[in-house]
């Protein structure tokens, strides 16, 4: 679990709560050549991050349940490393549609 931990910076007396990025570009599904959602978390994590808010352009673009949930399946594998939210892409009318079934079912 990553709850209550915090950053120590190494060799010195400065302690800070794990951050939080709310504005962050994780590269899978669909861009794993340039990254993975491990290197990714990994990453974050080395900098001091606990959370992070990934933005949902990715290939598929997070804009239906499905990829969401895709999303939310790949996050899981990385929990131990950081908690990853995530931002929903409504950029069309059929994405509202969307993330109103996404509430009501």
């Amino acid at each position: 679990s990553i709850e209550n931990k915090a950053l120590t910076i190494e060799n010195t007396m400065t302690s800070f709560p794990g951050l939080i990025d709310c504005h962050v570009h994780f590269r899978e599904p669909g861009l794993e050549h340039k990254a993975t959602i491990d290197s990714e978390a990994k990453a974050v994590r080395a900098g001091g991050v606990l959370i992070v808010c990934e933005m949902p352009n990715t290939m598929p673009p997070t804009n239906t349940i499905e990829n969401l949930r895709d999303k939310v399946a790949r996050a899981d594998k990385v929990r131990s490393i950081c908690d990853v939210r995530f931002f929903f892409g409504a950029t069309a009318y059929e994405h509202l549609a969307e993330l109103e079934r996404l509430v009501t079912d």
